[in-house]
């Protein structure tokens, strides 16, 4: 997830509400890739979502797995998201893949790290894979707004290329380019990303497999700060600062009560509030997801996570994954 805006619902503290669900249609997408609609279980309904939300998705017997929100969000009426089955995985997707309709299941309100900045005079999205997902919201959102843009999605042959009806159904003519062929691919986002190519204005947001998150990465290091946005599967392999004087020891004081709390070598902050009796909020323990990010009044933190801009990292800290360069950090709690 992210290097991206604030999530819309994340915080620590009392766990985070969940909501009920039922699994209420699934659709063969691609190749191992089903799409799962999710309906209210009650007259409430479901909260709104904006392009680039993603859930939680809590699944037997203590599984929490994050998944975008591929459905348009002016729908209100469910939440769709598709799901990879990977065998050789964690078996979050083989579980998935195993739901059958009807099956009530427990979702989190939508979190969105990977917002659209409208703002952007341009739109470059680029998707690999199953990261297709978050995109197909963007492009519901891009096209109600005639906002300019342009997609270049690659799979690994048609048959794994899932929401290619939806795209060619949605996209006006010529602002989606598909790609088969992975070495073709890397050759035409090279060309996209060099320095100049792209129209003054533009912001790219980008979703896939590790090779492509880095190769893009490293493209648009010099890009201005800000217009580059990134949805992860999973924490960059090695993207962690090194190991040093952050990770000793530290203590976190809760601002509302001026409670300090030790944060022993090896221990999360978010560890070392639930050991002391303090319920907070965790999803993804990696950083990419937001659901422990809380802001902070004075210290200096290490941040560790992939998901919070540097602008926003003056004043909020993910739990689950921060360490502090100072003695102690005073968080919002």
């Amino acid at each position: 997830m992210m290097m991206t805006g604030a999530c819309s619902d994340s915080g620590a503290g009392p766990a985070a509400r969940r909501l009920q669900v039922r699994l209420q249609r699934i659709d063969y997408a691609a190749e191992a890739i089903n799409i799962l609609d999710l309906a209210a279980t009650d007259a409430g309904g479901l909260p709104p979502f904006e392009a680039g939300a993603h859930i939680d998705l809590h699944l037997p017997p203590d599984m929490v797995r994050q998944y975008s929100l591929c459905g348009d969000p002016a729908d209100g009426s469910r939440y769709r998201i598709a799901v990879l089955r990977q065998d050789d995985g964690r078996g979050g997707s083989r579980s998935v893949h195993a739901l059958r309709c009807g099956d009530m299941l427990e979702i989190s309100a939508p979190r969105n790290g990977f917002p659209l900045d409208m703002r952007a005079g341009h739109h470059l999205l680029v998707a690999g894979g199953i990261g297709i997902t978050p995109m197909i919201p963007m492009l519901h959102v891009l096209e109600r707004q005639g906002a300019d843009y342009s997609l270049y999605y690659c799979a690994r042959g048609a048959g794994k290329m899932a929401f290619r009806d939806e795209i060619d159904r949605l996209a006006r003519r010529g602002t989606a380019h598909l790609f088969f062929d992975g070495a073709a691919f890397r050759v035409v986002l090279a060309d996209l990303l060099q320095p100049g190519a792209q129209p003054a204005g533009t912001h790219l947001y980008h979703c896939g497999p590790a090779a492509l998150m880095a190769a893009v990465a490293q493209r648009t290091a010099v890009w201005p700060p800000g217009t580059v946005h990134a949805e992860f599967f999973a924490a960059p392999a090695g993207d962690r600062p090194a190991e040093g004087a952050a990770a000793d020891g530290f203590e976190v004081v809760l601002a509302r009560s001026g409670t300090r709390i030790a944060v022993p070598p090896g221990v999360s902050i978010a560890d070392a509030l639930r050991q002391a009796g303090i319920a907070t909020a965790t999803s993804c323990e990696q950083g990419i997801c937001g659901e422990c990010v809380v802001g902070y009044s004075a210290g200096e933190p290490d941040h560790r996570d992939f998901i919070l801009s540097d602008g926003e990292r003056r004043t909020q800290v993910a739990l689950c994954c921060a360490r502090s360069h100072s003695p102690s950090l005073t968080i919002d709690l």
